[in-house]
């Protein structure tokens, strides 16, 4: 099966859920969600991303996270969002993920330190990347809004070309279509990922591998079926109207906020919570979330 076969398509940015107070991750909650995507035919998963608030839980927590995903993807591949701003503990975390059957890793830059150099940021990468088993597949994570670190073309074009196996993409969550084209312009060989649905369609139209979505926790249905217009040749044109009102509606939230509202409200899963410092919608804010959405889908 080749990398597009296994990495394209829709991979929801899952959620980590919590118990109430963001004490411990809930497992059995995480399960069903699982399954809920596996059924719906997403192709895979992403785990501790930003979605899944994963610079909130401590290395242990990601692994388990990590685990959970292994035991019940089926026939999902799972990417594991392994960076984290010490390189000892990106190391540690990306060798287990590796070790224990991830497909890719995908490594955020460093986050403490602002306004690093290119060869500062690729002398991080590189130390992981030589430490790492060679059967390690590597994607790096644009998303400056969070980590206020970006990803340079030639930050990619160095790494790429000393690791041209082991570096296999970019997940551009920049909210830049200029950014996004630009990686799959100037890169080529590398798979480019949609990290922001309102974005998607025009990425999907220049070339981009798939998406990578935290609406799809949710409405998995309406991201594959830009997905699948994409693939047949349609114009993607309704697809995207649907996903840019959606967009619209959630707007004023965080996405683990959002997302694990609707899931509540839209979708009948049981309440799931955040860990501090995100903040949990009151129960006047979940219902508005919730019209919003039905108005927007209507």
């Amino acid at each position: 099966m080749d990398l597009k076969d296994r990495l394209g398509g829709v991979i929801p940015a899952i959620i980590t859920p919590f118990v109430e107070g963001g004490r411990q991750v809930d497992f059995t909650w995480m399960e069903r969600h699982l399954t809920f995507l596996r059924e719906a035919g997403v192709q895979g998963v992403l785990a501790c991303g930003t979605t899944g608030e994963g610079p909130s839980l401590g290395l242990a927590e990601r692994k388990q996270v990590i685990d959970a995903c292994l035991e019940n993807r089926g026939v999902m591949s799972v990417m594991a969002g392994t960076g984290c701003p010490s390189l000892t503990d990106t190391l540690k975390l990306s060798r287990y993920a590796v070790e224990r059957g991830a497909d890719v890793l995908l490594v955020v830059p460093p986050f403490y330190f602002k306004n690093p150099s290119e060869e500062g940021l690729a002398a991080y990468y590189r130390a992981l990347l030589r430490a790492l088993p060679a059967q390690a597949r590597l994607a790096l994570y644009n998303i400056p809004s969070f980590s206020a670190v970006e990803v340079t073309d030639g930050l990619l074009d160095q790494l790429s070309a000393d690791f041209p196996q082991q570096v296999i993409g970019v997940k551009d969550s920049s909210g830049s279509l200029e950014r996004t084209l630009a990686y799959i312009e100037r890169h080529p060989r590398l798979a480019t990922w949609a990290g922001d649905e309102g974005t998607a369609a025009a990425a999907l139209r220049a070339g981009a591998f798939g998406v990578i979505s935290a609406l799809a926790n949710v409405f998995p249905e309406i991201i594959l079926d830009l997905w699948r217009a994409h693939q047949r040749g349609e114009d993607l044109a309704r697809c995207d109207a649907s996903i840019q009102r959606l967009k619209q509606a959630v707007r004023a939230h965080s996405p683990p906020v959002a997302v694990k509202c609707l899931l509540e409200g839209m979708r009948g899963f049981p309440p799931t919570y955040v860990r501090p410092p995100l903040m949990d919608l009151s129960s006047e804010g979940k219902a508005s979330l919730a019209r919003d959405v039905r108005a927007a889908l209507a």
